[in-house]
């Protein structure tokens, strides 16, 4: 789930469940798997992002699902609380305040002024302009701003473009644009 999760928060794609990393068909067990996973996808509100195909490939069965970009953004619902994901280089990210910031701002018709916040993002650009990229955390830790003002910086910055965030493996990044 936390795949499509990422997919319909990035740019969508497609899964091809019961083939291994290396491409080789392993198939899944019958219609129970694929019943069992309708659910969960309606139990997280995923199944209007996805469509489900199933393939017969000599005995085996492959379930391809296509899941589609939405624009409004994919939660996985584990004990009521929703986590979002996203999709970089082969890597589901979880999706951090600074993400879930900028996504509500590109959800938002208005422009965003972010120079009425009062908060400037001169260390943040500092930081920015002395390394190649930094995570989240390391902008907690090099700036003596709050957190919750790294916070709505790195959103302004990225919402005016003057950011933008990849991976490196598992960790969000962020660099200048």
């Amino acid at each position: 789930l936390k795949t499509i999760s990422a997919f319909a928060n990035s740019e969508g794609g497609d899964l091809l469940i019961g083939v291994n990393d290396k491409g080789k068909i392993i198939g899944l067990s019958p219609e129970s798997t694929i019943e069992e996973l309708k659910e969960l996808l309606k139990k997280n509100r995923l199944n209007d992002s996805v469509e489900l195909h199933t393939l017969y490939i000599g005995h085996f069965i492959v379930l391809r699902i296509h899941v589609f970009s939405s624009s409004i953004k994919q939660a996985i619902i584990d004990q009521g609380k929703k986590t979002f994901f996203l999709r970089s280089n082969g890597y589901n990210l979880k999706a951090n305040k600074v993400i879930l910031n900028f996504w509500r701002m590109k959800a938002d018709e208005k422009e965003i002024n972010c120079d009425s916040l009062r908060i400037y993002p001169t260390e943040i650009l500092e930081l920015l302009n002395s390394t190649k990229h930094f995570t989240l955390s390391k902008a907690y830790q090099k700036t003596s701003l709050k957190n919750k003002e790294v916070d709505m910086i790195l959103s302004c910055l990225l919402h005016q473009g003057k950011v933008s965030f990849s991976n490196n493996e598992d960790q969000i990044v962020f660099k200048k644009s």
